[in-house]
């Protein structure tokens, strides 16, 4: 959906800089629909910080994620 946005952002700025109206009226309901959306879900939790020096060493590791349970469509 991210992406989506994304792109009617763009075109919305883009044509309606244009003059066309009704592209910026896009531009401007989606820019404030991201916005809400950045909103409503914040990013995730901080877990550990630290400074990274020069010659420091550091691994990533992730767990392992349960699988999804998959939405049946609506019939």
């Amino acid at each position: 959906m991210d992406m989506w946005l994304r792109r009617l952002t763009t075109m919305g700025v883009r044509r309606g800089m244009r003059g066309s109206r009704p592209w910026m009226i896009t531009a401007v309901v989606v820019v404030g629909l991201r916005a809400f959306r950045r909103i409503t879900n914040p990013p995730g939790e901080v877990l550990f910080r630290t400074k990274i020096k020069s010659g420091d060493r550091f691994e990533l590791m992730t767990g392992v994620r349960e699988p999804r349970k998959r939405r049946r469509a609506a019939q």
